[in-house]
């Protein structure tokens, strides 16, 4: 027995451990490899979407472009094409904003 109440071997045991955790922090070249740290990131639902448009119809239910509009819409600026758009904008009914 050994002070602290270990045997011999179980010191082995524990050097044996370490050496093969020190083998397995290095690649097959022998070199260390390298560690991926993780770094925390931001969530991206706090950007808030540019470029796009908010139409507000004046009328729910109001019918235009192909679609029932109703409320307040945001839409990404390639939802519509531009005669959608200039529909829509020339149109007394709706409320176009660009984003």
């Amino acid at each position: 027995m050994i002070e602290g109440g270990h045997s011999q071997d179980s010191t082995n045991l524990f050097k044996g451990d370490l050496n093969d955790r020190r083998q397995s922090e290095l690649c097959h070249h022998g070199k260390k490899k390298a560690v991926k740290k993780r770094v925390a990131t931001k969530p991206t639902t706090t950007k808030r979407a540019t470029g796009g448009f908010r139409i507000t119809v004046k009328t729910d239910g109001f019918r235009r472009v192909g679609r029932v509009w109703s409320g307040t819409t945001r839409l990404k600026h390639d939802a519509l094409t531009k005669q959608q758009l200039a529909q829509l904008q020339s149109d007394a009914e709706f409320i176009v904003e660009r984003l």
